[in-house]
């Protein structure tokens, strides 16, 4: 655990790869689930494309996020909000999940 919170730049990103193998010891990954870190999505807000770049998140088989996760960094940078890098991860999942549904699994989005 210690290892996984060392602020060093080089291992920036230990606590993702501790995040994954936490999830897969607590089953969160079982049932063709596949965790991802540094995933990036791309979606639209006000007619421009964005990306956001998910820490950690479970992918289900058909490919709609099912859990997303975005590492606390004030270690790394006390003037750091986590909140908004986080919305905006939770939106880009959302519109990912809604053209997945519409586009492979022919589903209108809720």
């Amino acid at each position: 655990m210690e290892f996984a919170m060392s602020p060093a730049s080089a291992e920036e990103f230990a606590v993702d790869d501790f995040t994954v193998l936490l999830l897969r010891a607590l089953g969160y990954t079982k049932r063709k689930r596949v965790p991802r870190t540094r995933k990036v999505i791309s979606f639209v807000v006000c007619a421009e494309d964005r990306h956001a770049k998910m820490d950690v998140c479970i992918i289900d088989e058909t490919g709609i996020l099912l859990l997303v996760m975005q590492e606390d960094k004030c270690h790394m940078d006390s003037s750091y909000d986590p909140e908004p890098q986080f919305i905006a991860e939770a939106i880009a999942a959302f519109a990912a999940n809604n053209q997945t549904r519409q586009q492979t699994l022919g589903q209108r989005p809720p």
